[in-house]
């Protein structure tokens, strides 16, 4: 179990140097979603997912601590951006754990679905797929900023 974190760590070390860039917020949630849908669909993490996917209903406990022992190192990485994006008021994180997982799984579970089952989405599918879940994900907790009043 201790062999596979640390091969998911390896897969998933990329995500912990991306930099929040002076962007606005929805240019560098994209980026952070493309990096992260990169490492989704490599070999690696694949596999992983596989054989817990697996393995999983014969042996509960080897999903189970395999959550509990990773879980918080791969969601820290979006955490780490979200609270980063919140900071600087780009962002409204009311339960931010929660949150980084909701984002996870807007930007790579579909994705990570279809290259399960050997299907590689066309890019500019990807794309817009990919701008779609951000602009959900801002929808839900983004800030809004006041424009100016509207005329009567």
């Amino acid at each position: 179990m201790a062999a596979i974190g640390r091969h998911l760590m390896e897969a998933i070390s990329p995500l912990g140097s991306f930099e929040v860039p002076a962007a606005p917020v929805e240019t560098g949630l994209v980026e952070f979603a493309r990096r992260m849908a990169a490492v989704a669909v490599q070999p690696e993490p694949l596999s992983v997912f596989r054989t817990l996917a697996l393995e999983g209903g014969r042996f509960p406990n080897l999903a189970k601590l395999f959550i509990e022992r990773n879980r918080e190192r791969a969601i820290g990485l979006i955490l780490r951006v979200l609270q980063a994006y919140e900071q600087r008021g780009d962002l409204v994180l009311a339960d931010a754990q929660m949150m980084a997982e909701h984002f996870f799984i807007l930007m790579v579970g579909i994705p990570q679905r279809m290259a399960m089952l050997g299907v590689k989405e066309e890019a500019p599918d990807a794309e817009r797929r990919l701008h779609a879940a951000v602009a959900l994900f801002l929808s839900g907790c983004g800030v809004r900023k006041e424009g100016p009043p509207s005329a009567p």
